[in-house]
């Protein structure tokens, strides 16, 4: 009898049993393949499922059940690690540990790969709306957050001298190698891939960037990318730069299958130096901005052909030329190819003040000799803590007896200076201080106009003036007081008098920079081909106000704008 209730009156029935908070839709789903079916979807179980690596054999059971898989939209694919001994929790990860997690990783992926491909297959083809939303992120049993009531326990009664928590992987990244990556199978029901855990976060194991692009060249339908690609690790600058160059180039041989990608996120989780005096860190062999292949893969994502949503996050280094356009030829003459940018609606670009080949966007107030950050006084902050903490890592590896420890504070692959993995102490606190740029806030660099920080901001505003849809952008390169930033919104008047489309200008600099008015001044052209006429300039501080004075142009009225 229950099969012959039409499907609709069914629906109908579970609405109303789903209101009360008493009746549970599962129970339901036990009375017929037909009410099973609309169950299952009524209570939306089967919607989003986080699942671990160790678990993928039963999620594939599970998953059998046809129409589940045609509910499921959200995946949390949690890779499991190795596990290693609770006295490690004292020391960096090593060369070997970190190969082991590799394996896992790449284990891990062909698996996933294997059982999406089966439900294609199994699926025939699917329409956009069934597009699946993939989140990657891992861990390990023995990660702080992760351990088990009684590795907590135990791990109070070992002495271990220190418990690094999420440092210990802090110079380690999660990789697969390409050559495996290259033979997995095409998956067309991949719509958004996300992996935006931090180091620092709880879940936080990092991915290196070229593995996520090469992961999302198997993606032809993707849509959107959401993802953290951490570039802050400047204590192992050539490794650093090592990244970088896999990085781009997995992007620039992944950005042509992804005709349809619309949003592109990109987080580098890289902090601005409180020390901008040293020389920067060279991360293109370019001899100048147009070489860098990062720069140049960003662009070419930036100008596909369905690109709508463009976000850089705090702060990817790139080159000056990010909004250079390509030239067209019409005849005689040339034009700005704007093609590629019809439907681009969000462009916020907040860029790191080095540039990748070594330079900065902002000058020095004046000539002077590169200085080095101010030193860690690593007694005076921490004598015995410092010193028991130093003592207890030597003793765990005297006693450990694994092949890992042959490795610690050996040579690195990557030729940097700093041995790896390090030793967490005073000698690593002090490398660490300087690499980042030391404890005392020193700003020199407080002119704005120069070469590097006007071509950027004229490429960003004649990109703007080609892209008929934009409804929200953002260039800032620099942070707090060393940042200048233009921020452009059109908008609609509030009255029937103002109800045509207006533009709304933010121009700011820190109130430390200098030469900002002859900067703005000859951005001013091209920020009226980009507004028109009804322009609001909210310009900050106060003395940018004189540079816009007729038609609808305001200005706040908040007094000498302080930094």
């Amino acid at each position: 009898m229950a099969e012959r209730i039409p499907p609709e009156l069914i629906s109908l029935l579970l609405r109303e049993l789903q209101a009360s908070p008493t009746d549970s839709l599962k129970e339901y789903a036990t009375v017929s393949r037909q009410w099973q079916y609309a169950a299952e979807q009524a209570a939306a179980s089967f919607q989003t499922i986080t699942v671990r690596s160790d678990e993928l054999e039963q999620f594939s059971a599970v998953f059998q059940v046809g129409h589940r898989r045609r509910f499921l939209r959200y995946l949390v694919y949690d890779i499991v690690l190795p596990t290693h001994k609770l006295s490690r929790c004292s020391l960096f990860e090593t060369h070997k540990e970190q190969h082991k997690n590799n394996e896992a990783v790449t284990a891990a992926i062909e698996a996933l790969f294997g059982v999406l491909k089966s439900w294609e297959e199994a699926d025939g083809e699917l329409d956009n709306q069934a597009l699946l939303d993939l989140r990657l992120q891992a861990h390990s049993p023995m990660d702080q957050s992760r351990r088990s009531k009684e590795d907590q326990a135990s791990m109070a009664k070992i002495n271990a001298p220190f418990d690094l928590e999420t440092t210990r992987w802090v110079h380690s990244y999660l990789k697969a190698p390409k050559e495996s990556l290259a033979v997995l199978p095409v998956i067309k029901r991949v719509g958004t891939f996300v992996c935006q855990v931090r180091k620092s976060a709880i879940k936080g194991r990092c991915f290196e960037g070229a593995t996520l692009a090469n992961i999302a060249m198997k993606f032809p339908n993707l849509k959107a990318i959401y993802w953290l690609a951490e570039d802050n690790d400047l204590l192992y600058p050539r490794a650093r730069k090592r990244r970088r160059e896999d990085f781009a180039l997995a992007l620039l041989n992944a950005h042509t299958a992804w005709n349809n990608l619309a949003t592109f996120v990109l987080d580098t989780g890289l902090d601005i130096p409180e020390h901008d005096s040293a020389p920067a860190p060279v991360l293109s062999d370019a001899n100048d901005n147009k070489g860098d292949p990062m720069t140049d893969a960003l662009r070419r994502i930036l100008l596909l052909p369905r690109m709508e949503v463009f976000i850089l996050q705090d702060f990817v280094v790139v080159g000056a030329s990010l909004f250079e356009l390509p030239l067209i030829a019409t005849g005689e003459s040339t034009t700005l190819q704007s093609l590629s940018l019809q439907h681009l609606r969000v462009l916020e670009v907040r860029t790191h003040i080095t540039t990748p080949n070594g330079g900065y966007y902002f000058a020095l107030d004046a000539p002077r000799q590169p200085q080095s950050p101010t030193e860690l006084d690593v007694e005076d902050d921490m004598p015995l803590f410092i010193e028991h903490i130093e003592e207890g890592i030597d003793m765990i590896i005297e006693a450990d007896s694994g092949t890992d420890m042959e490795t610690v504070e050996s040579t690195n692959s990557d030729d940097d200076t700093y041995p790896y993995p390090p030793k967490y102490g005073r000698r690593y606190l002090e490398a660490l201080n300087q690499a980042y740029g030391g404890l005392t806030t020193t700003k020199h660099r407080v002119r704005l106009n120069t070469p590097e920080t006007r071509q950027m901001f004229e490429g960003y505003l004649k990109m703007l003036s080609t892209a008929p849809v934009v409804e929200r952008a953002q260039l800032r390169i620099g942070t707090g007081c060393h940042r200048a930033s233009l921020s452009y919104s059109p908008v609609f008047g509030s009255s029937s008098e103002e109800s045509e489309k207006q533009t709304v200008w933010d121009v700011y600099f820190g109130g430390n920079m200098q030469d900002s008015e002859s900067f703005f001044r000859e951005l001013k052209e091209w920020m009226v081909q980009v507004s028109g006429s009804n322009a609001l300039i909210d310009a900050q501080p106060d003395c940018l106000a004189a540079l816009w004075k007729s038609g609808k142009q305001v200005y706040p009225d908040t007094g000498p704008q302080q930094c």
